[in-house]
């Protein structure tokens, strides 16, 4: 005890004393006193007891005593309660649990609801004589030691010894259940509804019967609670909320405890002070504006969901069980309340404000407000519950009540009657909103579709509400896909498009769901949820389709029956086939039998889709069905299948004089769906009738399709398109079929009958290739080739096989002609292999994701890793016949040999040209073989640099191939890279050669910045830096001295070259990093001092002497170099680093610059735009923007009355001029949409009224009226002035308009 008197007297001497001051550290001391005490106290209950004694009601109750008081002993009383466990595990290593027995509890809870009540504020420093002494005393303390205390401060103090005092376990041998359930709540009911009560509403109780079980003290005034909580701020309203956590966090503590410890039941009382906790923490919610709280609510209520629903509804399970009939009276658990508070926020419309430091998100609100919303609790229960559910309106589930609130949102707005006399306000919902409402519906009911509780939120739902949910989607999808044909724009007809698409695939899932729910022994088979959303729906949209289907309702009915189909039910297949197909059937044979003058073509195209798309619809439910190891007997198209067939291959063969209308492309088109998704067994029942139709029709189509691939094919595009389609899928089905041999019971007719198969592989296909192959009267690469989009078609259909065929046996008809054309040498087989390789890349791109892998396994050859390669670059047969391999010199070779050799390479280069540039895609995939790469790389570093003509003719192949793959940034291995970095010298050398192909030196530029770029290893120097001083930049210095001191001389080819070499490096530099982004900033520098000054050096770079160079060609030279550096996506922090860089230079050069144009201005202006246009304003900074458009403005007003002054000729305007225009155009309107104050601070200086005419040329011209404000502005002229001006060049056709409107203005 000696220690106890000790504490009371520490506490007696910080917290009693009046002259106290109540600073933050001495709230801290107090806190960290008590904590330290009860921590190491042998039995912290009994000394929390005396200290509560000691405290008593005296003097810490009493109006007397000081706020400062009251504040520190419940610090002091705080700190002791946080020593306690807090349901998170053993005590003090892992030692009995601290808890507290009830009595102690309620004593505590008791003391501190007095204090989170209203009281009388006495200035927060006791009586005034005390307070008057103790700011005597305070003369010499710092301002900010003294604390003010207010009866507030102390409230909210109790509130939170509350929460902690909610948290501590209870003695679970001398409490039951009920009663500390009843504790938590009514004591957290209470601090909140005092501590929301203010001193005017305060009415007198007596607290000593709160703990009764009945129904008195719990029921607090909802209105009383509400304004009090809407007055509190923030930081305080999220006390109050802490409370109720805190409640839920002891309530669960208390459950995990007694449900190993003994049964867990509670009373029927205590179950009703759960749930008015539960509405009492809905009612917090109401109202809530500020997000930091919404989110803690929101948290809060599915906290309160996840705790106290279990409960509740597991009392009412079993007090269901007894005969007594009590749990007829429980109260269920108040979804509906909480939904009610909840659901005002949906959905969620919140923009955080920029740099939020709290990390509020509409996201994380999202979130929040969906788990509450669509919680389910997965009990075993639900029969019980869903009754009682049922027999209380009020307490529908979560499920439920979410349902029809996101069916709210889907459903489509209403018609507005143009006749009724009120109007009906509804909210707009956009098509966005309803899209987001339908992937919400779709998490709700769909989220454990695949889960072990894979029906248990189905369960929860009602009758009706499966009812509302079919005839709101229904009208969700008749809605959506009318409007995507009346839609005003491309984005509003996509959005209602992808709503459409979204209903469909929703609807198939749950119709999924639904018929898997009949497998449970619980489910009632008369009134099941899947008569209710599909039997009853197929019903009425069969008789839709049976009287109108070409009508809009009836394509949209076909659509929702193909969804319903296709969801991979047995029983919801069957009914859709057995209902509507007949019925379909029907149609065509009636319509068949009228005369030709009567038929309805548009609706018997309508019934001919209907079937098509359910033929495909029982294709994909059958494939999902065998993934599940179910296998239907008998098939579902087993009864129409063969009379389908018959039928359309007769509506196909019935075309006179190659008039095809929309009924044989309908046929075409369902054909192909039926024929894969009927299985062979079906077919065949007709003694091989339907494979002798289905081949002689498949060969009708292929003969009309490549009938003369030199003309244009008759019919339209949709018909071509339908009928290579079909040729294409059997030429893929028989081609697969031929492989796999063997039969399968669910193989189609396509690659099963073995005499389609015959047919494809002996017949079709052969005509296919060789027709594929053929050069046609013209070049058009525009020409839709029928033939190749049925090959395409047959490698998109068989990905497995068919598409290797396919592709090698164009691959080897390619090599075999560049072998024949390099024997002959006459260039006459040129064109032909240019078909094939079209061809080829036609497949490539059509033919789905292996065309390009089966373009590379048909390329292997052992020796140079391609065979097309090798037959282009193969040089190792000698025209004199020795047979030895020409790798002599050309210059050492006679003249008259040479130029046979010559002829035979210029014929190879020429296949290059031609072949390669279909082809090269093909080497940008990851799919490129690792040994072609090796060879490549090891082949161009034999013939680098070219020593005869051969070598550069292989370089015309190579080199391209090359540089597409290492755009690529492929993984290479060590020893490659070595190599490439070896040649890289040699590649800078051959791209600034003038003899090479232009082509060929282009490659070799783009091969040297792939290398620099992302080929070199990242520990050592710069590769780059090296090239340029060694190689090229010698080229630039040695020009500018022979050509910068004229002004106008032209820049030599050399010269041009060098230069946009150097920038390329550079740039790759750039794109590198690291070290290298010096390499860039040096020649980024030299080449703005140039461009700007005329005059530069780079010691880095090799140039140790001043450079001047007055040539303006090689000035805007320069400039371009600059922007192709700028461009480059390289490092954002070594762009802005760089412009920081050049920007003082440039800036400095428009100092000294003239008033009047002159062209020397032109590589400065330049400059100029480059940065403007290639780097983000933000890194730009507004200082250096500033200095910028003021350069650029003059600039513009400068070059436009040089451009359009009488007294100059044409010669002296140039034609970098329209280009600089249009440049500084360009900047100033990047500028207008993302810096408006720069630019208006320059326009508004010369034409006063220009917002007028700016907003009558906007609703004219659109977006162009920016440009000739701009001019305006700039020329300090009236529209009028303008007239006569030739601004088309500048403008385009919109100028044009702007004169015919000007005259009206």
């Amino acid at each position: 005890m000696e220690d106890t008197s000790e504490t009371f007297l520490l506490w007696s001497r910080n917290c009693l004393d009046q002259n106290t001051n109540a600073t933050p550290s001495t709230q801290s001391s107090a806190i960290s006193i008590a904590h330290e005490y009860f921590t190491s106290a042998s039995s912290p209950s009994k000394q929390l007891a005396l200290l509560l004694a000691s405290i008593g009601d005296k003097p810490i109750s009493s109006k007397q005593s000081s706020n400062k008081s009251k504040l520190l002993a419940l610090k002091y009383l705080l700190g002791s309660l946080q020593t306690f466990d807090h349901g998170d595990g053993d005590g003090d290593g892992g030692l009995t649990r601290r808890s507290l027995s009830i009595e102690m509890s309620r004593t505590i809870g008791q003391f501190l609801s007095q204090l989170c009540g209203p009281m009388i504020d006495n200035g927060g420093n006791g009586d005034n004589e005390t307070f008057d002494a103790t700011m005597q005393d305070a003369q010499d303390i710092h301002d900010d030691q003294l604390i003010i205390v207010t009866s507030d401060d102390v409230r909210d103090e109790a509130v939170k010894c509350t929460s902690a005092l909610l948290q501590i376990p209870l003695n679970q041998i001398e409490v039951s259940l009920s009663s500390s359930l009843k504790f938590r709540i009514i004591t957290a009911t209470q601090a909140v509804q005092k501590r929301c009560t203010s001193l005017e509403n305060c009415v007198e109780e007596d607290d000593d019967d709160d703990y009764i079980d009945g129904d008195e003290g719990q029921r607090g005034e909802e209105t009383t609670l509400l304004s009090g909580l809407s007055l509190l701020p923030r930081a305080k309203r999220a006390i109050c909320f802490r409370v109720l956590e805190s409640a839920l966090q002891g309530i669960q503590c208390d459950k995990d405890g007694f449900e190993t410890s003994q049964e867990f039941l509670i009373s029927s009382s205590c179950s009703d002070h759960l749930v008015d906790f539960a509405i009492l923490a809905g009612t917090c919610l109401i109202g809530e504006t500020d997000p930091r709280c919404l989110v803690q609510m929101l948290r809060l209520l599915f906290q309160v969901q996840s705790v106290l629903a279990p409960i509740v509804e597991d009392t009412i399970h079993k007090l269901s069980k007894r005969e007594s009939g009590e749990a007829a009276s429980l109260k269920g658990f108040p979804y509906t309340a909480i939904f009610d508070s909840a659901a005002v926020y949906y959905p969620v419309r919140f923009t955080p404000p920029p740099n939020d430091p709290h990390g509020i998100t509409k996201e994380g609100i999202c979130r929040a407000l969906m788990d509450v919303i669509t919680f389910s609790t997965p009990s075993v229960n639900d029969e019980v519950i869903t009754e009682y559910a049922g027999q209380h309106d009020d307490n529908a589930s979560m499920v439920v009540l979410a349902t029809g609130l996101f069916l709210e949102r889907i459903s489509p707005p209403r018609p507005i009657d143009p006749y009724g006399d009120d109007e009906i306000e509804q909210e707009i919902t956009t098509v966005q909103d309803r899209i987001e409402a339908l992937e919400d519906l779709s998490s709700l009911l769909l989220s454990l579709i695949e889960g072990d509780h894979e029906y248990s939120v189905l369960n929860k739902l009602t009758p009706a509400s499966v009812k509302e949910m079919s005839n709101v989607l229904y009208r969700c999808h008749d809605n959506a896909a009318a409007s995507v044909a009346s839609a005003t724009s491309d984005e509003e007809k996509r959005d209602f498009k992808v709503l459409a698409d979204e209903c469909r695939h929703f609807v198939t899932r749950i119709a999924c769901g639904f018929e898997r729910m009949l497998r449970s022994p619980n489910v009632n088979p008369i009134d099941s949820f899947w008569d209710i959303f599909v039997k009853d729906r197929v019903k009425d949209l069969v008789g839709i389709i049976a009287s109108s289907p070409q009508s809009l309702k009836g394509r949209m009915a076909i659509a929702y029956l193909a969804s319903l189909s296709a969801c991979g039910g047995e029983k919801t297949l069957r009914l859709c086939l057995d209902m509507c197909i007949p019925r379909l059937a029907g149609l065509l044979d009636e319509n068949a039998k009228s005369e030709d003058s009567n038929r309805d073509k548009e609706k018997m195209s309508t019934v001919v889709y209907g079937i098509s798309v359910l033929f495909s619809s029982c294709r994909l439910s059958m494939e999902k069905m065998t993934k599940e190891g179910i296998n239907l007997y008998p098939h579902p198209l087993r009864a129409f299948g063969s009379t389908i067939v018959q039928t359309l291959c007769r509506i196909i063969e019935d075309i006179e004089d190659n008039s095809m209308d929309e009924l044989h492309i309908a046929a075409v088109k369902a054909l192909e769906s039926v024929l894969l998704s009927t299985p062979n067994l079906i077919l065949n029942e007709s003694d091989g009738e339907d494979s002798i139709t289905v081949r002689d029709t498949v060969l009708f189509l292929a003969k009309m399709l490549v009938a003369d691939i030199s003309v244009d094919k008759d019919g339209s595009e949709e018909w071509n398109t339908a009928s290579a389609r079909l040729v294409g899928s059997t030429i893929g089905k028989g081609l697969r079929g031929k492989q796999n041999g063997e039969d399968n019971p669910n193989s189609t007719l396509l690659e099963s009958d073995q005499e389609i198969i015959s047919f494809v592989e002996n017949t079709l296909f052969p005509r296919l290739i060789e027709s594929s192959c053929q050069v046609g009267n013209t070049m058009n690469s525009q020409l839709q080739r029928n033939d190749w989009s049925v090959l395409a078609y047959a490698c998109e259909v068989d990905q497995d096989h068919a598409v290797y065929v396919i592709v090698s046996e164009l691959y080897s008809t390619l090599v075999s002609i560049i072998q024949n054309c390099r024997k002959s040498d006459s260039g006459s087989d040129i064109p032909r292999a240019t078909i094939v390789a079209t061809a080829l890349s036609h497949i490539m791109n059509s033919g789905g994701p292996n065309a390009i892998l089966a373009f590379h396994n048909a390329s292997i050859n052992d020796i140079s890793g391609s065979a097309m390669i090798k037959a282009l670059t193969d040089n190792s047969t000698d025209l004199s016949g020795n047979g030895h391999i020409m790798e002599e010199m050309s210059t050492l070779l006679l003249p008259e040999t040479r130029e046979r050799y010559r002829t035979q390479a210029d014929c190879a280069a020429k296949l290059s040209h031609s072949i390669l540039p279909n082809l090269l895609h093909a080497y940008s995939s990851n799919n490129v073989p690792k040994k072609l790469i090796q060879n490549t790389v090891s082949r161009v570093s034999q013939v680098l640099p070219p020593l005869s003509d051969w070598d550069g003719t292989e370089l015309c192949t190579l080199l391209p191939i090359l540089s597409v793959i290492l755009s690529s940034k492929v993984v290479v291995q060590d020893d490659t890279s070595v190599t490439l970095t070896k040649i890289l010298s040699d590649l800078v050398g051959y791209a600034l050669n003038e003899e090479a192909l232009g082509a060929s030196r282009s490659a070799a530029a783009s091969c040297a910045f792939s290398i620099v770029a992302s080929y070199q290893y990242k520990d050592s120097a710069c590769i780059g830096l090296i090239l340029l001083y060694d190689h090229i930049f010698p080229t630039i210095v040695c020009g500018i001295q022979a050509e910068g001191i004229t002004s106008d001389i032209k820049i030599s080819d050399s010269l041009f070259d060098a230069i946009n070499l150097a920038a390329m490096i550079a740039s790759a530099a750039s794109q590198r990093g690291t070290k290298s982004s010096i390499t860039a900033d040096e020649v980024a520098t030299f080449f703005v001092l140039v461009a700007c000054e005329g005059a530069a050096r780079s010691p880095a770079l090799g140039v140790t002497t001043t450079l001047d160079c007055n040539n303006d060609n090689i000035k805007r030279s320069a400039a371009m170099a600059l922007g192709a550096i700028l461009s480059v996506n390289g490092s954002p922090f070594a762009k802005q680093r760089l412009v920081h860089m050049i920007i003082p230079i440039v800036l400095s050069s428009s100092q000294i610059r003239s008033s009047r144009f002159s062209s020397a201005d032109i590589g400065f202006l330049l400059c100029a735009c480059h940065i403007v246009c290639c780097v983000p304003v933000k890194a730009i900074g507004q200082e250096n923007l500033s200095g910028l458009v003021s350069a650029i403005v003059e600039g513009l007003e400068g070059v436009l009355q040089h451009t359009f002054s009488a007294d100059d000729s044409s010669a002296s305007k140039p034609a970098i001029v329209n280009q600089l225009i249009s440049l500084l155009l360009a900047a100033l309107l990047k500028v207008y949409n993302q810096s408006l104050s720069c630019v208006l601070s320059l326009t508004q200086t010369y034409v006063p009224s220009l917002d007028l005419r700016g907003d009558l040329l906007g609703a004219l011209l659109g977006s162009s009226w920016r440009y000739l404000i701009l001019v305006c502005a700039l020329l300090d002229s009236d529209f009028d002035d303008l007239l006569d001006l030739d601004f088309g060049a500048l403008l385009g056709s919109s100028w044009s308009t702007f004169l015919e409107c000007s005259h009206t203005l």
